[in-house]
């Protein structure tokens, strides 16, 4: 993840800790490229999801080498930020094994004071044998990530909280570009 204040950050928040004992805040924007969020969707996604097959039964799918080849912010009203990608399913029971190149939505869904940052697969059909095409996408979790937090910054008269909150995102073909407001709370 890349800070684009340029360093900025430590600055603004040293200010932020030596203001009058009244909360501040200050605006903050963090670009992530395709290469950061390789790695954080490497991490954070399922690799293995079971589908009902009916009758009790279900069949395991696997995802494989899940990988971030682009990014398509919306050109268009009502259209959806996305993250292009491609990924390897697998599964291993019917020796099927299909590379895919799906669409993962990029969501921030509200909630009261409170958001989240949701990605979710659009579409990852494929075809299971006799079984037929198969959409994957409902049966694979969302992966959702709250978007507000607090820190706690060793200041000079003990931890100060800072908290972070989600005010916007765009994206461009190069990053997803996030605004923050952080506010430091009162001093003691």
């Amino acid at each position: 993840m890349r800070v684009a204040t340029g360093g900025r950050i430590g600055s603004i928040l040293v200010l932020l800790m030596m203001a009058p004992a009244l909360p501040a805040t200050a605006g903050v924007t963090v670009d992530v490229d395709p290469a950061t969020l390789n790695r954080i969707l490497a991490a954070v996604a399922v690799s293995e999801v079971e589908v009902p097959l009916g009758s009790e039964r279900s069949v395991t799918i696997e995802l494989h080498d899940l990988r971030v080849t682009g990014l398509a912010p919306a050109s268009k009203e009502g259209e959806r930020d996305a993250i292009l990608t491609s990924v390897t399913v697998v599964a291993p029971d019917l020796g099927i094994e299909v590379p895919l190149s799906p669409r993962i939505a990029l969501d921030v869904i509200r909630r009261g004071e409170t958001s989240l940052l949701e990605l979710r697969f659009e579409d990852l059909a494929v075809n299971l044998g006799w079984m037929g095409r198969i959409n994957l996408a409902p049966f694979v979790p969302p992966m959702r990530y709250p978007t507000d937090s607090v820190w706690l910054i060793a200041g000079e008269r003990g931890d100060v909280p800072v908290t972070s909150h989600l005010t916007g995102v765009e994206m461009a073909s190069d990053k997803i570009r996030f605004e923050l407001d952080l506010e430091v709370a009162e001093q003691p």
